[in-house]
């Protein structure tokens, strides 16, 4: 097994830090060469600096591509890196790679 079952996030660090430990991975994991040149910039750049730089509707643009590169990311994982019982996502706002319950 290439990676241990367990928390590799911790939510108390909070979200960004989640975010971009699950994009880490998924990088050393092929997935970022799939991505788009947008997509990749917006990586580039993750997390911002400072959030209040943003504008509301800019934000909610942020959170909802944002939203959109994690769930790509986690089922880019679970397509190529996961075995059968186990799965790549969040649990009570940790990032992992978890056993499936039956």
């Amino acid at each position: 097994m290439k990676y241990d079952p367990g928390c590799y996030a911790d939510g108390f660090q909070g979200d960004d830090y989640c975010c971009k430990k699950l994009f880490d991975i998924a990088k050393s994991e092929g997935w970022y060469d799939k991505l788009e040149a947008d997509e990749k910039a917006f990586l580039f750049d993750f997390p911002p600096e400072d959030y209040d730089e943003y504008a509301e509707e800019d934000l909610e643009m942020h959170s909802l591509y944002l939203e959109s590169l994690v769930e790509d990311a986690i089922d880019y994982l679970n397509e190529h890196c996961s075995e059968k019982r186990f799965y790549w996502g969040f649990e009570d706002g940790d990032f992992g790679y978890w056993v499936q319950c039956e």
